[in-house]
Formats: structure tokens, sequence, C-alpha cells
């Protein structure tokens, strides 16, 4: 994915890596694509991500001082990992098949194609192929934990 697709995404990571830290309940999680616009390459909607940032601040429980600033401490090495153009490292693989779904879309160009549930079907095709035990995995064995060290 180029930078300038990442960038678009950043305040959705920043917001999966605090909720994934602080384990809140009720709220979007890790496992969706981003929520705070309307497809893969959109830019963030600004009253969409108010509105899930509201909801994301009542089931902290924490006051909107406290929210602000554990949430400005996560922004920062969010906005360092991209600044140093290392946003792969906390960017969600199952996330690039929205991006692949969107590619897609282009390249046929309005013809018809079997688009239902692509993005489940990338997923599974890959998870299927994919060997993660051999060596090419290993450089994203270090980016996990890299991540986990972060937060």
């Amino acid at each position: 994915m180029d930078s300038g697709a990442a960038e678009n995404w950043k305040e959705w990571v920043a917001y999966w890596l605090f909720v994934q830290r602080r384990a809140f309940k009720g709220v979007q999680n890790y496992g969706h694509p981003s929520q705070f616009q309307s497809g893969a390459y959109a830019p963030v909607e600004p009253a969409r991500q108010a509105g899930i940032m509201a909801t994301c601040r009542a089931a902290s429980g924490m006051s909107v001082a406290d929210f602000d600033l554990a949430y400005a401490s996560i922004v920062g090495r969010v906005d360092a990992l991209f600044t140093k153009d290392l946003h792969d490292i906390v960017f969600n693989g199952k996330w690039y098949a929205a991006f692949l779904a969107a590619d897609a879309d282009v390249a046929a160009s309005g013809r018809p194609y079997q688009r239902g549930d692509i993005r489940e079907r990338l997923t599974a095709t890959l998870r299927a192929t994919l060997d993660f035990s051999a060596n090419w995995a290993s450089r994203l064995h270090a980016a996990v934990d890299a991540v986990a060290a972060l937060v």
C-alpha cells in the first residue's frame, strides 16, 4: 500500500491501537476495517470519526482529560511510525483486503464480476496458501513483537 492510502487510515490505526491497549468493551476494534471513512481509499469523514470516538470515550470510563492524554500518546507513536514510512508495522493485514477489493472494482472498469464477498474470499485464499512458518514470515513475527513493545 502506498503511503498516501496509509495516511488516510492513520487515525484508524491510532484508534485501533488505543482500543486494543485499553481493552474497551463494546467498541469497534482490530477486526474491522476503518470505520472513519466510507471506502478503502477515502479520506476520514469527521462526523463518522467523532461519533466513534464519542462511543469509545463513553466506554472507557475515563475523564475527558485522561482519555485525551492517553489517546494523544498513542497518536504520537503512530505519527512517528508513519513519518518513517513504517505504517506496515502497525497495519492489520486483514485490512489489505479492503484495498484489494477497491482495486478489483477499478480493474473491472464497470464490467461485471463476482464481487460479493471478495474481501472474505481473498482472506480465505491467503490463509489457505500462506505458510507462516516459512522464512518470509520472520519479518512479520518481528513486526508483531515490535507493535507489542509499543503498546
